[in-house]
């Protein structure tokens, strides 16, 4: 089984945008390091970008993105005190 035909059957799907190189040495650069997502999660990950201007101390570029929605909410916790010596029936 290549490459391709594992994604597909693990529904991955890559999710780098761009051309930037994550990888570069002395002797070149490339893309290199991938980011994954299954197709149901792909359209939650937004702001992908390699960190081109980031120390890493190694000849990898760190990439960053977001996961999820900014604009939701924590669910609230109840405001009534738990009462944990009641038995529930």
């Amino acid at each position: 089984m290549d490459g391709k035909d594992w994604a597909a059957e693990c529904d991955l799907r890559i999710v780098n945008i761009s051309s930037v190189p994550t990888c570069v040495r002395l002797q070149g650069f490339s893309v290199i390091d991938l980011t994954w997502s299954t197709s149901d999660l792909i359209h939650e990950i937004t702001n992908w970008y390699v960190a081109e201007d980031t120390e890493t101390l190694s000849d990898h570029k760190y990439i960053r993105f977001q996961i999820g929605n900014d604009s939701c909410q924590p669910r609230s916790r109840s405001k009534k005190p738990l009462r944990w010596n009641q038995i529930r029936h």
